[in-house]
C-alpha cells in the first residue's frame, strides 16, 4: 500500500526566480529585449566523504528542454519565476533580433553560492576586440577581474566605437547616393 502511495504522490520540484538587467555598449538599458532560458540539464553534485575529506564528482543529466521567456522593461530589467532548478542555456536578443548574449548558468536555491540566478549583461564593460561590432555574432560576458579604472576605460572605448560606427554608416549612405 505504501508503495502505491509513493507512486501516486508527485515528485517535489524546486522552483527558482531569475532576474537581471541588460545594458548596451553605451551603458544604456536595452528595452524590449527577448530573454530566453532553456533547461538543458540537471546537475547532480554526488558528494563523497572519504577519511574526513569532502569531495564531489558532479554529473549532468539531460534536462526537460522547457523554455522560459520574457522581455526586458524600459530600464533593461527582466524577471522570470517558476524555473525548475537546473542548468540553463540563456539567449538574449535585442528588439531588432540581433543576439546580445548567450551562455549557460546554473539556477538553484538563492542561498546556494554556486547558483547564478542573477544575470547582469553590461556590454559597455566588455572588451571590444575590433572597432566594428558584428551584431549577429553574439557575445559572452567577459569574466576577468578588472580594476575600476580599466572598466571605465573599456566603457569609454566602447562608447567611442559606437559613435564611430554611426559616422561610418552615415558616410556609406552619403557616398551611395
Amino acid at each position: 500500500m505504501l508503495l502505491v502511495l509513493v507512486f501516486l504522490m508527485p515528485m517535489q520540484v524546486y522552483l527558482a526566480a531569475v532576474s537581471g538587467q541588460v545594458l548596451d555598449r553605451e551603458g544604456k538599458p536595452i528595452a524590449a529585449a527577448a530573454v530566453v532560458y532553456k533547461n538543458i540539464g540537471t546537475l547532480n553534485r554526488n558528494y563523497h566523504a572519504d577519511s574526513g575529506m569532502r569531495s564531489e564528482s558532479p554529473t549532468m543529466t539531460e534536462g526537460t528542454g522547457r523554455v522560459y521567456q520574457g522581455k526586458t522593461d524600459k530600464k533593461g530589467a527582466f524577471s522570470l519565476v517558476g524555473l525548475e532548478y537546473g542548468v540553463y542555456e540563456i539567449t538574449i536578443t535585442d528588439p531588432n533580433g540581433s543576439r546580445v548574449y548567450s551562455g549557460r548558468k546554473t539556477i538553484g536555491d538563492s542561498n546556494d553560492p554556486s547558483s547564478q540566478n542573477v544575470l547582469n549583461v553590461d556590454l559597455s564593460a566588455m572588451e571590444n576586440t575590433s572597432l566594428r561590432v558584428d551584431p549577429g555574432g553574439g557575445t559572452k560576458v567577459a569574466s576577468g577581474k578588472k580594476t575600476k579604472a580599466q572598466a571605465d576605460l573599456i566603457r569609454q572605448e566602447n562608447a567611442r566605437a559606437v559613435k564611430i560606427n554611426r559616422l561610418v554608416d552615415k558616410y556609406h549612405a552619403a557616398v551611395a547616393v
